[in-house]
């Protein structure tokens, strides 16, 4: 209608403007939710996945109707009915279109934008002039190099992990956690899956077993993270995390260590 205001993309870039929060990368987190089915429960969303969804193997977004897609699910979770409007906005944080093999589907990809791998989203940079700095004593190189660390710790991959001192042995949490899940006693609150790769953690249960440990059950969810456990519903999985493996636990590094190898790698390469 005339004179009304036409409703901001709350992937932040309104009619004709910028993005208002460059640094947040509202649109990455918020198609991240939309994605994995967070909305799928509200009216006129339940149909979703037939029109957006991951590829099977979690690397690429699949849109399977533009039209659709643009008049029914985009207005109620973006705010705009745009279809260029939100293609723009990946293409702004570096997620390129896949080659079409079928005129009516269309696949977006980015190396770092995964399914099983939320971790990996923090080094995709949105393309403008603060991108073209770097972090403070890190080269673009090392930068790649820490960010192809942590994907070493997808799900499903076994790439070689850092070299380790003899001797190096796993770190408390990682030690703890071992214990914890391996008990079968505590199986109705942690415990192996059938395939011996997974995890499953109860929260109730969790708390009313480990409070002592953990004040919060988000703190516990916190130290997974930083050792870069994928996580999907309240399932758990790291690649060097197996059952009856206790030899891969220190290869399960923290984020803080990947850094530091990988840079320390990078200047000793350098100055060779």
């Amino acid at each position: 209608q005339e004179g009304k205001e036409e409703p901001a993309c709350i992937c932040g870039r309104g009619v004709g403007g910028t993005m208002t929060n460059k640094k947040s990368g509202w649109v990455l987190d918020i198609t991240r939710k939309m994605l994995q089915g967070d909305y799928d429960n509200e009216p006129g969303l339940r149909h979703r996945s037939e029109l957006v969804q991951w590829s099977e193997d979690g690397d690429t977004i699949v849109v399977y109707n533009r039209e659709r897609l643009a008049t029914e699910i985009l207005p109620k979770i973006f705010r705009h009915n745009k279809y260029s409007s939100w293609t723009r906005c990946l293409i702004a944080w570096g997620i390129r279109q896949r080659p079409r093999d079928s005129k009516a589907i269309d696949r977006w990809h980015h190396e770092f934008f995964h399914r099983d791998n939320s971790a990996l989203q923090t080094h995709m940079k949105r393309s403008d002039s603060a991108s073209k700095r770097t972090a403070a004593g890190e080269t673009p190189v090392a930068k790649r190099q820490r960010a192809l660390a942590l994907a070493a710790h997808a799900p499903g991959t076994m790439l070689s992990p850092p070299a380790l001192a003899p001797g190096t042995v796993a770190c408390d949490f990682i030690e703890r956690l071992e214990q914890m899940v391996s008990d079968p006693t505590t199986n109705d609150s942690i415990a192996w899956l059938a395939d011996g790769r997974t995890i499953v953690v109860h929260q109730v249960a969790f708390m009313q077993r480990y409070g002592h440990l953990y004040n919060q059950f988000e703190s516990f969810v916190r130290n997974l993270t930083q050792y870069n456990f994928a996580k999907r519903d309240n399932i758990w999985t790291h690649c060097y995390f197996q059952q009856g493996r206790p030899d891969l636990l220190p290869n399960i590094l923290s984020r803080k260590q990947i850094r530091k190898h990988t840079i320390n790698s990078s200047s000793s390469s350098s100055s060779s």
